[in-house]
């Protein structure tokens, strides 16, 4: 006799696959609040950078510290600290609208990326709204802290490299932090 046999092996994939969604997002994530991390920061930035060759539009870059944050570390300890950073991270996305990415970029720095037609306009509005935000006390055990925020802003009209714009975040940074805390400094690049 002449029989075939038809084999048919199926295999659902569809826990696999999202199990590698979850570790993906994972490998993005910062654990502790949530946001973006460094790693997709990062890659964002470069993503946002490449647009603005085809359509240049302005962008702005804001590097966030929480001023004299080792003294809650060091005073009221780690998990003080961590409630903190959650707290902060919570208002930055409460108070941030319009913006491409909002990250943890390690440690109590974080940083936001504006890439719009109003995009100086709408850092300065963010910084002030932020100044807003972070002047409730936060709530920890037994008692509570008021956290005050430096902010550096770099704003690109031409072309810059990642690097470029946040050395320039990062000095507007520095600024802000030697004209006393609790306040923001930008810098414009007008390169290319």
């Amino acid at each position: 006799s002449n029989k075939k046999v038809l084999l048919v092996v199926w295999h659902d994939i569809t826990h696999r696959k999202r199990v590698e969604k979850n570790l993906n997002e994972l490998a993005r994530t910062d654990m502790l609040t949530g946001l973006s991390n460094r790693r997709d920061f990062d890659e964002r930035l470069e993503q946002a950078l490449a647009r603005r060759k085809t359509a240049p539009q302005a962008l702005a870059l804001m590097l966030i510290d929480l001023d004299r944050f080792k003294d809650i570390n060091d005073t009221l300890g780690h998990l003080a600290g961590d409630t903190v950073l959650r707290a902060v991270a919570a208002r930055l996305r409460e108070a941030a609208f319009d913006i491409d990415v909002l990250a943890r970029l390690g440690g109590d720095e974080f940083a936001i990326l504006l890439g719009d037609g109003g995009a100086a306009e709408s850092a300065e509005l963010l910084a002030a709204r932020l100044k807003v935000a972070m002047s409730r006390p936060i709530p920890i055990i037994g008692s509570s802290v008021t956290v005050t925020l430096s902010i550096g802003i770099a704003y690109c009209q031409g072309e810059l490299t990642a690097r470029d714009l946040t050395h320039l975040a990062d000095r507007a940074l520095y600024d802000a932090k030697e004209s006393g805390r609790n306040t923001h400094r930008a810098l414009h690049a007008e390169a290319g």
